[in-house]
Protein backbone atom coordinates (compact mmCIF):
# COMPACT_ATOMS: atom_id res chain seq x y z
CA UNK A 1 0.00 0.00 0.00
CA UNK A 2 1.00 3.70 -0.77
CA UNK A 3 0.14 6.59 0.55
CA UNK A 4 -3.77 7.45 -0.16
CA UNK A 5 -4.27 4.22 -1.08
CA UNK A 6 -7.49 2.15 -0.14
CA UNK A 7 -6.66 -0.58 2.03
CA UNK A 8 -10.47 -2.15 1.08
CA UNK A 9 -12.58 -0.81 -0.93
CA UNK A 10 -16.21 -1.14 0.13
CA UNK A 11 -18.05 -3.52 0.20
CA UNK A 12 -21.84 -2.35 0.27
CA UNK A 13 -22.16 0.44 -2.59
CA UNK A 14 -25.21 2.13 -1.10
CA UNK A 15 -24.01 4.18 1.86
CA UNK A 16 -27.47 4.08 3.47
CA UNK A 17 -26.72 0.04 3.96
CA UNK A 18 -27.13 -0.65 7.47
CA UNK A 19 -24.76 -3.26 6.94
CA UNK A 20 -22.19 -4.15 9.51
CA UNK A 21 -19.14 -2.79 7.87
CA UNK A 22 -16.55 -3.03 10.44
CA UNK A 23 -13.05 -4.55 10.01
CA UNK A 24 -12.63 -7.56 12.09
CA UNK A 25 -9.15 -7.97 13.95
CA UNK A 26 -7.79 -10.57 11.31
CA UNK A 27 -8.62 -7.91 8.49
CA UNK A 28 -6.98 -5.26 10.52
CA UNK A 29 -4.36 -7.22 10.96
CA UNK A 30 -3.81 -8.57 7.83
CA UNK A 31 -3.71 -4.50 6.23
CA UNK A 32 -1.08 -3.61 8.95
CA UNK A 33 0.76 -6.66 7.77
CA UNK A 34 0.94 -5.17 4.71
CA UNK A 35 2.39 -2.13 5.91
CA UNK A 36 6.11 -0.57 6.70
CA UNK A 37 6.70 -2.07 9.95
CA UNK A 38 7.94 1.36 11.54
CA UNK A 39 5.00 3.43 10.84
CA UNK A 40 3.55 4.61 13.76
CA UNK A 41 -0.57 3.81 13.89
CA UNK A 42 -2.65 6.93 14.13
CA UNK A 43 -6.78 6.64 14.55
CA UNK A 44 -8.99 9.28 13.60
CA UNK A 45 -11.17 11.19 16.93
CA UNK A 46 -14.22 12.30 15.77
CA UNK A 47 -16.70 14.52 17.94
CA UNK A 48 -19.99 13.36 16.72
CA UNK A 49 -22.19 11.38 17.42
CA UNK A 50 -21.07 10.90 21.08
CA UNK A 51 -19.07 6.95 21.18
CA UNK A 52 -16.87 4.92 20.50
CA UNK A 53 -16.61 4.10 16.50
CA UNK A 54 -15.63 0.76 14.36
CA UNK A 55 -12.72 0.59 12.15
CA UNK A 56 -13.79 0.75 8.99
CA UNK A 57 -10.30 1.32 6.68
CA UNK A 58 -6.46 1.42 6.89
CA UNK A 59 -4.51 3.73 4.76
CA UNK A 60 -1.30 5.17 4.67
CA UNK A 61 -1.20 8.85 4.61
CA UNK A 62 1.02 11.52 5.31
CA UNK A 63 0.72 13.71 8.91
CA UNK A 64 2.84 15.73 11.23
CA UNK A 65 3.40 15.10 14.66
CA UNK A 66 2.83 17.52 17.35
CA UNK A 67 4.80 16.79 20.69
CA UNK A 68 3.24 19.58 22.65
CA UNK A 69 1.81 16.69 25.19
CA UNK A 70 4.13 13.80 24.31
CA UNK A 71 6.14 14.41 27.95
CA UNK A 72 3.33 14.67 30.54
CA UNK A 73 2.23 11.90 32.48
CA UNK A 74 -0.42 11.31 30.34
CA UNK A 75 0.71 12.78 27.51
CA UNK A 76 0.18 11.83 23.88
CA UNK A 77 1.58 12.50 20.86
CA UNK A 78 -1.23 14.03 18.40
CA UNK A 79 -0.62 13.85 14.58
CA UNK A 80 -2.12 16.69 12.07
CA UNK A 81 -3.32 16.09 8.22
CA UNK A 82 -0.76 18.08 6.31
CA UNK A 83 -3.55 18.16 2.86
CA UNK A 84 -3.96 21.93 4.17
CA UNK A 85 0.12 22.65 4.32
CA UNK A 86 2.11 21.50 7.05
CA UNK A 87 3.41 23.63 10.29
CA UNK A 88 6.63 24.74 10.91
CA UNK A 89 9.41 22.01 12.10
CA UNK A 90 10.13 22.94 15.26
CA UNK A 91 10.83 21.86 19.08
CA UNK A 92 7.01 20.39 19.23
CA UNK A 93 6.02 19.82 15.38
CA UNK A 94 7.79 16.99 13.46
CA UNK A 95 8.91 17.09 9.85
CA UNK A 96 5.73 15.38 8.13
CA UNK A 97 6.08 11.55 7.58
CA UNK A 98 3.55 9.03 6.41
CA UNK A 99 1.66 7.02 8.95
CA UNK A 100 -0.94 3.51 8.83
CA UNK A 101 -4.18 5.61 9.85
CA UNK A 102 -7.00 3.72 10.97
CA UNK A 103 -10.44 5.49 10.43
CA UNK A 104 -14.23 5.00 10.54
CA UNK A 105 -14.47 6.29 7.39
CA UNK A 106 -13.93 4.25 4.21
CA UNK A 107 -13.27 7.46 1.84
CA UNK A 108 -11.34 9.83 4.36
CA UNK A 109 -13.13 12.96 5.31
CA UNK A 110 -11.73 16.45 4.11
CA UNK A 111 -9.56 18.11 6.53
CA UNK A 112 -10.93 20.40 9.34
CA UNK A 113 -10.49 24.33 8.37
CA UNK A 114 -7.35 25.50 10.41
CA UNK A 115 -8.14 27.11 14.36
CA UNK A 116 -5.04 29.52 14.51
CA UNK A 117 -2.91 27.45 16.40
CA UNK A 118 -0.03 27.09 13.80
Amino acid sequence: MTVDEPANPPAVEDGRSRVNRTLTVGEVIDRLSRLDHSLPVVFDAEDEPLGNYGVRDVSVVPMQRESTHAAEPFGSDVYHDVSDGSRQVSDYYDEPRPVALLTMNRVRTPPRPPTGDR
